[in-house]
């Protein structure tokens, strides 16, 4: 089993789709012009007020400048060859299960087998914005038992670097990704990506794998693998919570 800590520009630069996917989803998610501040606005400033404050020119070029300080902070530096293509497909892939331990008990099998039959053999983790996967605290058992096991691996409390894995190595932190995917609302996204795929897959809160592909023959490849190997697509198409009857999420967390 390998699995090595690896700084982001080095995955990038071995992954050429997964750059072209980041730097797209990068430039879309974390667009200053989406959350300008204007003259006249009114904002709650700190915490304790009794009432907003109207912003003047001055505070709002100040709040301005530091939220595209903030967010160029966040964006990764990209080789000029590296464009911010569109998928042209995705996929939802689900796993019937009876409750999240029961899918973390099982899904890795699963997945090693998915992979197999795609010959998938080698992947890196990486997380969609330059943050540490593991930034945020929450005190729920499972997810501390994730957080244990991801240090273990290699991944950071502080630094926003990624992993590169065999398949095996991959399989065995699945779970606690997921944990930390269901669990932690404040944590950057988990992004992963196999050697010579032309996919991109991100773990969501409801314990399903996002794929964004970026070849026809890919789309076709991923989706007749499901059934025979015990995944599926939401009937609908619509990602929601199946793990819990109230639809709510235990141990879900965010830190602000």
């Amino acid at each position: 089993m390998k699995i090595e800590r690896a700084e982001r520009h080095e995955l990038l630069a071995g992954h050429p789709i997964l750059a072209d996917h980041l730097k797209r989803y990068q430039q879309l998610t974390y667009d200053p012009a989406n959350c300008r501040y204007r003259a006249g606005e009114e904002v709650w400033l700190e915490p304790g007020a009794d009432a907003p404050t109207v912003l003047s020119e001055e505070q709002a070029a100040k709040l301005n400048r530091e939220t595209e300080e903030e967010m160029a902070a966040l964006k990764d530096g990209f080789s000029p060859g590296i464009v911010a293509r569109a998928p042209i497909d995705s996929l939802i892939v689900a796993m019937n299960a009876r409750s999240m331990e029961d899918f973390v008990a099982r899904f890795g099998t699963v997945f090693t087998n998915l992979a197999d039959q795609l010959g998938w053999s080698e992947f890196v983790v990486l997380t969609g914005v330059r943050q540490p996967l593991l930034g945020q605290e929450n005190d729920h058992p499972p997810v501390l038992a994730a957080e244990d096991h991801l240090l273990e691996a290699g991944f950071s409390r502080t630094e926003p670097h990624g992993l590169a894995s065999d398949l095996e190595g991959f399989a065995s932190i699945l779970g606690s990704l997921f944990w930390i995917a269901r669990c932690n609302a404040a944590a950057p996204h988990i992004l992963f990506a196999a050697k010579g795929s032309a996919s991109v897959g991100t773990l969501c809160q409801y314990a399903n794998i996002h794929f964004d592909i970026y070849e026809p023959q890919e789309a076709n490849l991923l989706g007749n693998a499901l059934e025979p190997n015990g995944l599926c697509q939401p009937p609908d198409g619509i990602c929601r919570e199946i793990l819990s009857q109230t639809s709510a999420i235990p141990g879900r967390a965010i830190e602000l």
